[in-house]
């Protein structure tokens, strides 16, 4: 599920040479499982922007009806080509989905998603 999005499948694809696309403050929701993650995992986000300054991307958990829960993890996005950023993904038993939510005024690139353990 995504709004002003593309390509949702590339950021696992285990290719990172390819990218999921979140453009001008778009979103992308992925299910945990989709993703091979677990609740409580580490994980590597491999994103590029086109932005000359550092961002803040939101990363926002979702129950199984798509409500918000009480936790997110935001990642401070560096600016031009691929970086490596970790974050953990909640521990709450309600998460199901993951929402990335793009930056207003940009576009992010998301070349890889991978669980770290």
């Amino acid at each position: 599920m995504s709004s002003g999005a593309s390509n949702l499948k590339e950021a696992y694809d285990k290719n990172d040479t390819t990218s999921a696309n979140i453009f001008d403050g778009g979103y992308i929701i992925y299910k945990l499982s989709d993703l091979g993650l677990t609740k409580g995992s580490q994980v590597k986000y491999t994103i590029g922007s086109n932005e000359v300054a550092n961002h803040k991307l939101q990363l926002e958990y979702l129950d199984s009806e798509f409500s918000p829960i009480s936790s997110s993890n935001y990642l401070t996005i560096k600016p031009g080509a691929k970086n490596d950023y970790t974050a953990e993904i909640s521990s709450d038993p309600k998460a199901s989905y993951l929402k990335i939510n793009g930056i207003k005024g940009t576009d992010v690139y998301i070349y890889e998603i991978s669980k770290l353990n």
